[in-house]
């Protein structure tokens, strides 16, 4: 009865993760089209100040998801061992989610350089 109580905790825990990663990568989707949509107006200069408001605003939601995450366990939950298999469950969800966000930066970086860096190279008159 204990082990299927603990089976159920854990199931429900990674769906509920599943559910945050899939919501993340839709918010990592929207924000990739809007900064793309505001490269497209801002050219080359401010598309590069974008890109660092782009990280740095990514990494704030991490945080405040990681934050949310974590303390919703402490509040659930009031065992001490369950305290330590969900912190490090948090962990390893908050890399999955620091990945993820290295992955989308990446793509949107080399969509970047591809799509408007190098169009402005190839247009450029002498």
């Amino acid at each position: 009865m204990f082990f299927f109580f603990i089976y159920q905790i854990l199931m429900s825990l990674f769906q509920n993760i599943s559910f945050l990663v899939n919501f993340i990568d839709f918010l990592i989707y929207f924000f990739q089209q809007f900064i793309c949509h505001l490269n497209f107006y801002f050219r080359i200069f401010y598309a590069m100040k974008i890109l660092v408001i782009y990280s740095e605003f990514l990494v704030i939601i991490y945080v405040i998801f990681f934050l949310l995450f974590f303390f919703l366990f402490f509040i659930l939950y009031s065992k001490f061992f369950i305290y330590i298999a969900f912190f490090w469950l948090t962990i390893i969800y908050f890399v999955c989610l620091l990945l993820l966000q290295m992955l989308a930066f990446f793509k949107f970086f080399l969509t970047f350089i591809n799509q408007y860096l190098l169009w402005d190279f190839k247009t450029t008159r002498i």
